[in-house]
């Protein structure tokens, strides 16, 4: 939450375009972090038989998906239109998004599934959760970027 409050604070002097772009990072990274959680859930339940959860949490992340692969279609559009095609400022805002992403996604994961939101996993084999300490710092490091080099004219 304290993200999203910092996020909210550095952008209150930003244009439309900017705050659509920075607003369909965070729903977007929400709805991805969804899918994958209910998929997980959706996978322990197939495994041990229990096919009515197993049924139940397939048709609904299935629909979450629909929603998720049409903001990042929409990401890439609204990314495109604020930069008005500024490599600079589309690199710049390809990061903040990345950034947004990692933070939002595994946070929302671990929400579905019932964990602390910066929960790590212990069985993980995934090289960015050598990373998650950096989570944070990198967020803010994107978002003081564009602040400077983007938002302040």
């Amino acid at each position: 939450m304290k993200i999203l409050i910092v996020l909210l604070v550095l952008t209150a002097k930003i244009n439309f375009a900017q705050e659509l772009y920075v607003g369909n990072a965070v729903l977007f990274s929400i709805a991805s972090g969804i899918t994958e959680g209910l998929k997980l859930d959706e996978r322990q339940y197939y495994r041990i038989g229990d096919d009515i959860n197993s049924i139940k949490l397939n048709k609904l992340w299935h629909k979450t998906q629909l929603v998720e692969r049409g903001l990042g279609i929409s990401l890439g559009v609204t990314i495109g239109d604020y930069s008005e095609l500024n490599w600079k400022k589309m690199l710049l805002s390809t990061f903040l998004s990345a950034a947004i992403f990692w933070n939002f996604y595994d946070g929302s994961i671990n929400l579905v599934r019932g964990y602390p939101i910066f929960y790590k996993s212990g069985t993980s084999l995934s090289f960015m959760d050598n990373y998650t300490s950096f989570k944070i710092p990198v967020l803010a490091a994107a978002i003081l970027l564009n602040y400077f080099f983007c938002w302040v004219d």
